[in-house]
């Protein structure tokens, strides 16, 4: 099957915004965001982020959403944007929910006649496509900063994508979100064991210097008793590190677990992680997970806090 990065310009499910420091300042969770990564949903008639469920949506032959099929809509998302303590200059996680509207305009999809709308920081961004293409999406913060929206990860029912700051000091990638059609929870298996492997890309940030990290991310289900766990090896600056994420229960159509370094040898010494990992079915019957995961780890006594979005595929047996 084909894969195709469903348009930023007409899905948003879940939001982790996180930020460049600059000089000495270091980036510090704020107290809801570790504890809070709450993805999907219970419901089997309404998703978590206002789009219709996967086996409601019909696609054309190149898995694009039919025109007028129900996708220019408006909800409520999972934000995390950060902000500056003025104070000490440390960068901090903040947890909310934000609220995004979608205008397809004339163009069925989304391109330059549409806008991708999300409040962020008490502002409304406004995203729409360079005249003739489909990306990068572009928007002007009130204070004139350039924002770009571009592919992170993706499949064909869920993906996530990356902004950027464009030019100024804080020149940079600024943030990831998931989005997509949902799997309706009353439409996951009931029973046997799944398997998920699929690519994530992030950002981690230490002692004001940012590092571009890059991974693979491996998930089992198992839906007779509604658990699931997996693993992620994730490169960056400060090296290749193997993740275990922790079995949890399946709930809705989502999980948010947590995560343990396993390759902490006797000259690298690690706290004990702090760093989670959230997701969400998309597709029919769960073909999909794409979901978040909030980095803090220490490590040899540096702190390593970072965001990264993942989409993993169901395997073929």
């Amino acid at each position: 099957m084909t894969k195709v990065v469903i348009l930023p310009s007409l899905l948003l499910a879940a939001a982790v915004l996180a930020g460049c420091s600059s000089g000495s300042s270091t980036a510090t969770p704020g107290g809801d965001t570790v504890v809070q990564l709450n993805f999907g949903t219970t419901s089997d008639t309404e998703s978590s982020n206002g789009q219709p469920f996967a086996d409601t949506v019909p696609l054309d032959a190149n898995l694009v959403p039919v025109s007028g099929s129900g996708f220019d809509q408006s909800g409520q998302v999972l934000l995390v944007t950060r902000s500056t303590n003025g104070t000490t200059g440390e960068i901090v996680i903040n947890l909310s929910d934000a609220n995004y509207s979608i205008d397809r305009g004339a163009n069925p999809a989304g391109g330059a006649d549409g806008s991708f709308n999300i409040d962020v920081n008490g502002e409304t961004l406004e995203f729409t496509a360079t005249p003739n293409t489909f990306f990068p999406l572009v928007a002007t913060g009130l204070d004139g900063t350039l924002y770009q929206l571009k592919p992170n990860t993706g499949s064909v029912f869920s993906s996530t994508n990356l902004i950027s700051i464009i030019g100024g000091a804080d020149e940079g990638p600024f943030g990831l979100y998931t989005f997509g059609f949902e799997t309706n929870p009353a439409n996951l298996p009931t029973d046997g064991s799944v398997d998920y492997a699929g690519e994530l890309a992030g950002e981690t940030f230490s002692d004001g210097e940012a590092s571009s990290i890059t991974g693979s991310v491996r998930f089992t289900a198992r839906f007779g008793d509604s658990r699931i766990h997996g693993d992620a090896s994730v490169t960056g600056d400060d090296g290749t590190f193997e993740f275990d994420i922790l079995e949890t229960d399946i709930v809705g159509n989502g999980f948010t677990t947590t995560t343990t370094l396993t390759n902490c040898l006797d000259v690298i010494v690690c706290a004990p992680s702090a760093s989670q990992i959230g997701g969400t079915f998309f597709g029919p019957g769960g073909s999909e997970i794409s979901g978040l995961a909030v980095i803090d780890e220490t490590i040899n006594g540096d702190r390593i806090v970072g965001a990264a979005g993942y989409t993993a595929d169901r395997t073929a047996p």
